[in-house]
């Protein structure tokens, strides 16, 4: 089974609540399986507390977990090094076409995914460019398959198989 990312898991999540607003599913069915929500990124680890639409990190210090700082739609989690954090979305959105950018040491985002591809399209394109996007976890280069994947993309992502 392919890693999940947080782009999966949002889009999951979305879907859930859905049918648990239609009344198709209970919560308790859509959110119970607390391992369905954890997602590895880099060093770290990140579970979605599907109940509350919330992000928290693992503390691997104190063996707790603490809030990321934003909920679904709200957020890019970003790890640098062993250190996670989250950049905020200009406005609540889909992660799934949002990314930062690390061009040599600076940091840059978030941004769509379409900045980033027109930026590498330029006539003279950053040659040390990384790649934090929500549909991988952890930093690609542009020109590696799983960024090209990411950067050619230009269809919706599939929904999730429902449970």
């Amino acid at each position: 089974m392919a890693q999940r990312t947080q782009a999966d898991l949002e889009r999951q999540y979305r879907e859930r609540k859905a049918q648990v607003d239609r009344g198709t599913m209970t919560a308790e069915q859509a959110y119970a399986d607390v391992d369905e929500w954890l997602v590895q990124l880099g060093a770290r680890q990140a579970v979605l507390l599907a109940p509350l639409g919330q992000w928290l990190w693992h503390d691997h210090l104190h063996r707790d977990w603490v809030f990321a700082g934003c909920g679904v739609q709200e957020g890019i989690l970003v790890v640098y090094g062993k250190t996670g954090g989250m950049k905020r979305l200009p406005q609540p959105d889909a992660v799934d076409d949002w990314c930062i950018v690390q061009v040599g040491e600076q940091l840059v985002g978030p941004v769509r995914l379409e900045e980033v591809r027109r930026m590498l399209a330029s006539p003279e394109p950053p040659a040390d460019v990384l790649i934090w996007s929500t549909l991988a976890n952890d930093w690609v280069m542009p020109r590696d398959p799983q960024g090209q994947k990411i950067l050619g993309r230009t269809e919706a992502p599939k929904p999730l198989p429902e449970v």
